[in-house]
């Protein structure tokens, strides 16, 4: 047997908020890690996407930082990694204890001999997993979080490193204001991501563009405005898909999905009424306009941008050697710019995909 899936930890229950430690004992090279949250609900409305429940996954050795995502920006990353195949089914029930998944790949697909997590590389690799419900639900009384790893088994590799998934920066951002970031240029980057993520408004509000120079503008590799990157990512990674099952219980109560852009949907009344006409709102809330708000209904929406992620590839994804090496130059600089109007309460967040090659 070349692969097997492995449960790290067993589906544990925890408190509304806090922090859990959890060793990682494999010693075999991991190619994923699987995450499940549980959030025991009060039977009030949801204030936010469900992932957000976990609002940092890490992997640390000592003080080196080699994950660390929220759940969001993980399932996010997820979606470009795996284009047309992380569909998300989503519940909004007031008392129903809702579970939902998502992983981290820590190379190109499933199953990447080249590039994987190899534990016995370091000294004493941990999860650190923060989590909080009552983002989700004021009510929620408890947590529940499993782990499983797919890891190689009898196969023998030799892996050269991994991707080392970051969130690198995050800031305030000012209408029409330039945000200047210096990127670090010690590993290749494969992906850049910029994140003006806020529900309930639009991405154009907290960012207008993005520009990447290197070496005080002696070289643009990248300078465009937010309107034109949504072009490219529908043309490079095509749509994500989301299905949602929900009770109504307000015209104001939206549900939460994923897609943040270009989002077209539909929606039905398991009693049989078609009347429900479903309006995409910014930063992936969904209203469903009925009259009756004792409706239970179920739709599909489908999009862009998950999680107003921006994703940036560099190069040939599959090809090593056609990634993004910043490590010859002096200053690696990205610009943002504040959006048209930005909403009280955003924030722009900076995420890196870069290679960390064992024995670098």
């Amino acid at each position: 047997m070349k692969y097997r899936t492995v449960q790290v930890m067993a589906n544990q229950a925890f408190g509304v908020a806090g922090t859990h430690i959890e060793p990682i004992r494999l010693k075999d090279p991991i190619t994923a890690l699987f995450f499940s949250l549980q959030i025991t609900v009060a039977g009030g409305q949801r204030l936010t996407h469900f992932l957000s429940g976990f609002t940092r996954i890490e992997i640390v050795d000592g003080s080196d930082v080699l994950l660390s995502l929220s759940g969001e920006q993980m399932d996010g990353l997820l979606s470009y990694e795996t284009p047309g195949k992380n569909t998300q089914f989503l519940t909004n029930m007031p008392t129903v204890q809702e579970t939902v998944r998502t992983a981290v790949l820590f190379g190109r697909y499933r199953g990447d001999e080249q590039f994987a997590f190899d534990p016995s590389r370091f000294d004493n690799p941990q999860l650190r997993i923060t989590y909080n419900g009552a983002l989700v639900e004021a009510g929620a009384t408890a947590v529940g979080i499993e782990i499983w790893a797919e890891v190689f088994d009898e196969k023998a590799i030799a892996p050269v490193g991994f991707f080392q998934n970051r969130e690198f920066q995050r800031h305030t951002p000012v209408t029409g204001t330039h945000a200047y970031i210096n990127l670090p240029t010690d590993l290749t980057i494969r992906k850049l991501f910029v994140q003006p993520f806020l529900g309930g408004s639009t991405s154009s509000l907290n960012m207008q563009a993005t520009r990447l120079d290197e070496d005080n503008m002696k070289r643009v590799v990248f300078d465009l405005p937010v309107s034109i990157w949504s072009t490219f990512d529908r043309q490079w990674h095509g749509d994500v898909v989301c299905s949602f099952f929900m009770t109504r219980t307000g015209a104001a109560v939206p549900c939460f999905i994923p897609i943040t852009l270009g989002e077209i949907g539909w929606a039905q009344s398991i009693a049989g009424i078609v009347a429900v006409q479903i309006t995409a709102l910014a930063g992936g809330q969904v209203l469903l306009n009925q009259a009756n708000n004792a409706l239970t209904i179920y739709g599909r929406v489908i999009g862009t941008s998950p999680y107003q992620m921006l994703c940036y590839p560099f190069g040939k994804q599959d090809d090593p050697d056609d990634w993004y090496d910043p490590t010859a130059i002096g200053d690696l600089r990205l610009r943002i710019q504040g959006g048209t109007a930005v909403v009280a309460g955003a924030t722009t967040r900076t995420i890196l995909q870069q290679v960390r090659r064992y024995g670098a």
